[in-house]
């Protein structure tokens, strides 16, 4: 990581200096006080130490190659960063995206898991993080919103609730956005985890 010494009248002074030598604004780099002026800078000059913080991009790829080369796998990643979510790609040999997702998504999921933790350590506002390998949680949702589909006509036509068990969090929300907008059913969620459902129940129609 880059980093720079820069000296001022103030503290702020030798900042800025800093911040210009590199190019960088004030969130984007670790401050260090080398030295404070004396007497309101008077006597001395301030001196500080600015380096550039690692792109939290650059940081999580950096990371997951390191997993996936003890793992013995080889693959491009691709990272999109945006305000509230990153998104992470990786595209592998086949058997290798295998071991790295994992059975169910298993292992996908605590990697991702280990990754929004980095990325949201020390930090007010929280954000997402969305991992796919070879494309898996795409069709896994796609899979999802047919199965939401057709249960959502399986209770319209029998006027009988659907239960579905055993499904995690973000597998419950993908259910509830396909259908929160169907005119005769809607969802909620009972239980808690592990053991929490999800339920599809026929909409009570208007009296006319």
């Amino acid at each position: 990581m880059r980093s720079v010494e820069a000296v001022g009248k103030t503290v702020e002074e030798a900042i800025e200096k800093a911040l210009q030598e590199l190019g960088a604004k004030k969130e984007d780099v670790e401050i260090e006080i080398i030295q404070h002026p004396r007497w309101g800078g008077l006597i001395g000059q301030a001196k500080v130490k600015v380096t550039l913080r690692e792109a939290i991009g650059d940081k999580l790829k950096g990371l997951l190659k390191e997993i996936m080369h003890n793992m013995g796998i080889r693959g491009e990643i691709a990272v999109r960063e945006r305000e509230e979510e990153i998104e992470i790609e990786v595209a592998t040999q086949e058997g290798d995206g295998a071991l790295l997702i994992g059975r169910g998504g298993s292992t996908l999921l605590a990697i991702q898991t280990l990754l929004l933790a980095i990325i949201n350590k020390g930090q007010q506002k929280r954000r997402r993080l969305r991992l796919d390998i070879n494309d898996y949680m795409r069709r896994r949702e796609e899979r999802l919103k047919g199965l939401a589909l057709k249960a959502a006509r399986e209770v319209r036509l029998t006027g009988r609730p659907k239960v579905f068990e055993s499904l995690r969090s973000r597998e419950r929300k993908i259910i509830h956005d396909t259908l929160k907008n169907d005119p005769y059913v809607y969802t909620y969620s009972e239980g808690e985890e592990p053991n929490r459902k999800l339920i599809i129940a026929p909409k009570e129609k208007k009296k006319a």
